[in-house]
């Protein structure tokens, strides 16, 4: 390090090119989510990037001596890896646990850097112990922190002190608004919005017209209210809504009123989901049919509800019943109700239960991670469910459970639904940001088959 006034053993340190990466770095990572509408985790990984060139500098055009070169690498590792054993469960999962990497290492440089800087007048032994204690220090801030998940588009993490409430602990801790006296909810008429993606799982409204001119017809709040956190979206029939939600211990199904947003009723299991990229929470959306909601909970909890009153009919565990563990994003099948049967996914298994009572009826193998649902389709007139899988895709009977036909794309764990196009073509995601395929079906005598009619993979 920097040498005593009247010392001519070692030269002084080069700083300018470890700080002038540091300023190019640090502006990066903040101006890239400005001008970059689609940055990703660019922002991210820029200051990792900046960590690196830095190390370099250190080891080798510093002018350091070489026992601090050395030295000033074991405590910014030291630093990292020793702040890791006292980190938030959030910041040490996170991102299978690599998130955390990603910005300690630039805290630990940049204070290591930025020391090096302000003690640059201090005499070399002084220098060291500064230069090590602001590096440690500074990096074991993480310590104090928790996360609520990544933000969106991968360029971040949502960060709160970790002794801070969640916004579901602020929830529970608040009085409970009062359900009281229920009422009367009409179950025969069809429902507007059964489930998940709407009527066709397309995510298509027919017959509404919505005033898109803003400025003379601004959207105006009627209420708001907080809930549970969660992945679900909305079931609605006439003035009611249901959904899916986290409260503590419990995971809840609710209903509640779209005209004021009072509750109606709420459903609870003593079960609890939660990973540190989203949360808490279930992720499927529940699903209307006849008098009844059936919703399926991240931990593997299939109910089927009275609709009015939110009183199980029955409920089964899909997960012990399937031999399928809880994937580490949760169950994420919103359930599909055909003929006298409801039909979830337990991570890539197709599961149908009888609608009277639950029992189950038939399941598929296990073809790999999904975070998709079973989709219906007839297609040449042949009714069937369709799942995507990291596989591909597979075609099922939903009366049977015997495979129509399965077509092989091996990818990421698919989240996007497979699209028809036109009567007998499918449109097929590869998974995130991978690509996509048309495939075109065609059956003869009973036995189909799969052709790829175009690929745009990345």
């Amino acid at each position: 390090m920097h040498p005593q006034p009247n010392s001519s053993d070692h030269e002084r340190l080069r700083l300018w090119p470890a700080l002038a990466v540091l300023a190019l770095m640090w502006a990066a990572r903040m101006l890239l989510p400005v001008v970059m509408a689609d940055a990703g985790p660019i922002p991210v990984l820029v200051p990792v990037a900046g960590s690196v060139l830095i190390a370099l500098w250190w080891l080798f055009l510093s002018h350091a001596p070489w026992l601090d070169r050395v030295a000033g690498l074991v405590v910014l590792v030291a630093a990292v890896l020793g702040t890791r054993l006292l980190l938030h469960e959030s910041l040490l999962t996170v991102a299978f646990g690599v998130m955390y990497f990603f910005v300690a290492v630039p805290t630990a440089t940049t204070a290591f850097v930025l020391s090096l800087a302000a003690s640059e007048r201090l005499q070399l032994p002084k220098r060291r112990f500064a230069v090590t204690i602001v590096v440690l220090a500074v990096t074991s801030l993480w310590a104090l922190a928790r996360t609520g998940g990544l933000a969106n588009g991968g360029g971040g993490m949502e960060l709160a002190w970790r002794w801070q409430p969640t916004p579901e602990q602020q929830l529970i801790a608040a009085p409970n608004a009062p359900i009281g006296t229920v009422p009367v909810i009409d179950v025969g008429t069809e429902a507007a919005w059964p489930g998940f993606r709407g009527p066709g799982r397309d995510s298509r409204v027919r017959g509404t017209r919505i005033a898109t001119d803003w400025d003379t017809q601004p959207p105006r709040e009627l209420w708001r209210r907080p809930v549970g956190p969660g992945w679900s979206s909305f079931a609605v029939r006439g003035d009611v809504f249901y959904t899916q939600e986290q409260r503590g211990e419990a995971e809840v199904v609710s209903a509640y009123s779209i005209s004021s947003g009072e509750p109606l009723w709420r459903h609870e299991d003593s079960t609890r989901f939660w990973e540190a990229i989203g949360g808490a929470g279930p992720r499927a959306t529940p699903t209307l049919h006849g008098d009844r909601v059936y919703a399926f909970g991240a931990t593997g909890i299939l109910n089927a509800l009275r609709a009015d009153t939110g009183v199980a009919v029955w409920s089964r565990d899909v997960a012990d019943e399937t031999g399928v563990e809880t994937p580490g994003w949760g169950f994420a099948s919103s359930p599909v109700v055909i003929g006298d049967l409801v039909i979830v996914a337990a991570r890539s298994v197709l599961s149908a239960h009888e609608l009277a009572t639950g029992a189950p009826r038939w399941q598929t193998v296990d073809r790999g991670g999904s975070y998709s649902s079973p989709q219906l389709y007839t297609i040449d007139g042949v009714q069937q469910v369709l799942l995507a899988t990291v596989a591909g895709l597979i075609s099922v009977d939903p009366a049977t459970g015997t495979t129509l036909w399965t077509h092989e794309w091996p990818g990421s764990v698919r989240i996007v639904q497979p699209a028809r196009v036109g009567t007998s073509d499918l449109l097929v995601s590869r998974g995130e940001t991978t690509g996509i395929r048309r495939i075109a079906l065609t059956q003869q005598a009973g036995a189909w088959s799969t052709r790829e009619v175009w690929d745009q993979s990345a």
